[in-house]
């Protein structure tokens, strides 16, 4: 056989080959085309939520100490020695009820002596008044009495009220404490030795690191929990904000007033006090509509004439009703959120709006 014959029966057996690999192929791909045009002609059904930013609450949760709502420290403006200790610690008292008693004989001893100089003043005065109408007294002289008499009048005032304050009484109604008195000790005039608490209210305090603080505002609502008492979530409101840090610790002093206060509370409970502060408007969406690519997480949105795309999404702090999103989704943008298993890119969605 010539050279030219064997050729010629080398490319009618390519020719073969080429034409038996295309009987083969070209059935499957047939099919293809219409399983595709099949795919992306029948819609797939899609639970569909129109993305709207909510207002997200962050809560701050501090050990909290109960304290009356007011304070107030009671003291002898003159001191002296105690004659009577009329209530006992962890008194419940009314206005104006006595607390203590101090020796009050220098002090009666000094009013008497100023009455009677004010006596003799006044004595003076009188005598004084006819003649110098008449001229025979001078104006400096009637000067000079008078302001012998004004000075009588001040200081039998003074000795008054040192007679009166040798009594100690509670200025208003409350709860007295105080630490072991007796009879015959001496007190500094001006220290206090009592404690009169106003038991009409109570607040909370707690010790905010110096990071939180700037998150806390007055009127900030609260919540309270007193293991004590077997209350849970009692109302309270942010009153006091200290601007003073603790040099040790670096927290802020933070007081919460007690809407509601139950009947037995007392100061020097323990509790928790947990601080709700809204945060700005967030996106936040059901954790079931993510899905976790190796890129990153994504979601699966609708075009404006209902096609499939997938969005990549940056996602912040999971929450109980599910996930922020930072970035990613606006505001009217449509979600997929059941039914995305079978989607692919720009697939006709037919969508079922919740």
């Amino acid at each position: 056989m010539n050279p030219y014959t064997r050729q010629l029966r080398f490319i009618r057996e390519q020719i073969r080959f080429v034409l038996f690999c295309l009987i083969c192929v070209l059935p499957s791909c047939i099919v293809v085309v219409k399983e595709r045009g099949q795919r992306s002609e029948q819609p797939v059904r899609c639970d569909v939520m129109t993305v709207q930013p909510v207002a997200s609450l962050s809560t701050y949760t501090y050990m909290a100490t109960i304290q009356a709502e007011a304070q107030i420290p009671l003291s002898m403006p003159y001191g002296g020695t105690i004659t009577e200790v009329c209530v006992q610690p962890n008194s419940k008292v009314r206005q104006g009820d006595v607390l203590l008693r101090v020796d009050d004989t220098s002090a009666r001893q000094a009013l008497t002596s100023a009455r009677a100089a004010l006596t003799q003043a006044q004595d003076a005065m009188r005598r004084t008044q006819p003649l110098h109408e008449k001229g025979l007294i001078t104006d400096i002289q009637m000067v000079d009495l008078q302001t012998k008499l004004d000075q009588a009048q001040a200081a039998c005032v003074a000795a008054e009220r040192q007679v009166r304050q040798s009594v100690l009484t509670a200025p208003q109604n409350g709860l007295v404490t105080f630490d072991a008195l007796h009879v015959g000790q001496h007190l500094t005039p001006e220290v206090p030795v009592m404690t009169l608490l106003n038991l009409s209210g109570f607040t909370a305090v707690v010790h905010v690191p110096e990071t939180e603080i700037a998150a806390l505002h007055l009127g900030d609502s609260a919540t309270l929990a007193i293991p004590a008492m077997q209350t849970d979530g009692l109302h309270a409101q942010l009153s006091r904000i200290g601007v003073q840090a603790n040099s040790l610790t670096h927290t802020y002093p933070v007081e919460a007033y007690i809407c509601n206060p139950p009947a037995g509370v007392l100061p020097g409970m323990v509790g928790a006090l947990t601080v709700l502060r809204p945060e700005r408007s967030a996106i936040i969406i059901p954790q079931r509509c993510v899905t976790m690519l190796p890129d990153g997480p994504a979601v699966w949105g609708l075009t404006a004439d209902n096609l499939a795309e997938r969005r990549p999404v940056t996602l912040g702090a999971y929450q109980a009703d599910g996930v922020q999103v930072l970035s990613g989704l606006n505001s009217g943008d449509r979600l997929v959120t059941a039914g995305y298993q079978n989607l692919y890119h720009h697939a006709p969605v037919e969508p079922t709006d919740r």
